[in-house]
């Protein structure tokens, strides 16, 4: 975690809570490491009321260690999906040469092509670009910005970290139209050896189990597997009020609800702007202008499904207002936008 830190962190009853404006999962998931003591169904509650009022899927980061044992069935009951199973890689390093051509900067203010290279390869949003750099520029630990070039640009690029005699490997990307030329190997060749060189003894990296050609070239490298992990997310529709989703290196993916959600579109005038998903575990989300401001569980999310089916969306507007509390808010004001109160212009 220190090699990857998040903008903001929660300790709390043996969680470690991340919040990163929604900027990769590993910086915005909840890490389960340690015994609670206070009860599973309330603690869960709690973390998704914060994601949740920061516009926020909740997620979490499992391991077969993750604490208490029955926290995955627990969170499958609630509808949580699995997502991006990960498999953590180690290898011992052994003295090489970084090669030619690999350009390494160790000082954050001569990041700024790097930085730009990195954004254009993972067609990170230009919204979410001020974040990732954030992300970066919190860094304490030495850090290697590693880089290779093709007709003197950068085509290729990596990210090193290192720690108690451990180098972090993060964010290796090469370009669309310049891979199967051996720039991701000669990227790992020249990061390995900057370990190497400044202390490091072994070194690790996180790949999805879905990249078959970063598994073959770690392979190759020497890397083995030590362990696992994945994430259980709930709604992983939208990061609702912070753009697409997004995969672990910042690139933007296709929005995707769950299978089997049903939503209630928006129609435009009627004044609340409130939107509902009722997803496969049973619960409700209320929207309104696209972020989420209600999670409805158990009767509360079957009454309300009850009152709005089969109703105009007039009604459901106002039924949505009233569950997340906004017509006691001052939307009273709005009713009489509602068919039933106007009085037609010829009476």
């Amino acid at each position: 975690m220190n090699a990857w830190p998040a903008l903001q962190t929660i300790v709390f009853d043996g969680w470690i809570l991340r919040f990163s404006d929604g900027y990769t999962r590993r910086a915005n998931g909840i890490y389960p490491l340690y015994p609670s003591s206070r009860s599973l169904e309330g603690k869960i509650a709690l973390c998704e009321s914060l994601y949740r009022g920061r516009g926020l899927s909740t997620i979490f980061k499992l391991t077969e260690a993750s604490e208490p044992r029955d926290l995955e069935r627990v969170l499958v009951g609630h509808g949580y999906v699995a997502e991006a199973r990960t498999s953590v890689q180690v290898a011992d390093l052994k003295p090489r040469a970084r090669g030619v051509g690999i350009e390494v900067v160790n000082e954050w203010e001569r990041t700024d092509e790097w930085r730009d290279a990195f954004h254009r390869m993972n067609h990170v949003a230009l919204e979410r670009q001020p974040i990732h750099d954030r992300i970066l520029a919190s860094i304490l630990l030495p850090t290697c910005f590693a880089s290779v070039r093709q007709d003197g640009q950068i085509a290729g690029c990596a990210l090193g970290v290192v720690q108690d005699g451990w180098l972090g490997i993060f964010d290796v990307v090469v370009d669309e139209g310049q891979r199967r030329q051996g720039l991701g190997g000669r990227l790992m060749q020249g990061l390995l050896a900057w370990g190497r060189e400044i202390g490091a003894e072994r070194a690790y990296l996180q790949v999805m189990l879905s990249n078959a050609p970063a598994l073959s070239l770690y392979e190759k490298l020497g890397f083995r597997e030590a362990y696992q992990y994945w994430y259980r997310v709930d709604h992983p529709a939208e990061d609702a009020g912070h753009g697409s989703p997004m995969t672990e290196s910042g690139r933007e993916r296709p929005s995707k609800m769950e299978e089997g959600a049903k939503v209630n579109s928006v129609q435009p005038g009627i004044g609340y702007g409130f939107s509902y998903q009722a997803t496969r575990g049973g619960a409700v989300l209320i929207q309104r202008s696209g972020r989420i401001v209600t999670h409805l569980r158990h009767e509360t999310a079957r009454a309300f499904l009850a009152e709005v089916d089969g109703v105009d969306e007039a009604d459901a507007q106002e039924t949505m207002a009233r569950y997340t509390g906004n017509y006691r808010r001052g939307n009273e004001r709005l009713a009489d936008q509602h068919p039933r109160h106007q009085t037609p212009r010829d009476a």
